[in-house]
């Protein structure tokens, strides 16, 4: 669920991979893989960095929940 939070929250956003991969010091293909569920492991260092270029928090992007404070729309749940 972490990979679909995160890329509904880049959406929410209006943002492309390649700018947050780039922003967030990733490169673009592990980038991807964690938005779509394919890395086998993700590093906090990593995931904090990609919450300050998107704008979301670590808890709601880990676990889902209440709206973040910018989004929209409906927040993704976690379960």
């Amino acid at each position: 669920m972490l990979g679909k939070r995160l890329a509904w929250a880049r959406e929410q956003q209006q943002l492309k991979q390649y700018w947050v991969a780039d922003e967030a010091g990733l490169d673009r293909a592990r980038y991807n893989r964690i938005e779509q569920g394919k890395a086998k492991r993700i590093f906090l260092e990593e995931v904090l960095c990609i919450c300050a270029v998107v704008g979301c928090s670590l808890p709601w992007l880990a676990y889902g929940g209440r709206l973040e404070p910018w989004l929209p729309g409906r927040a993704p749940n976690h379960r």
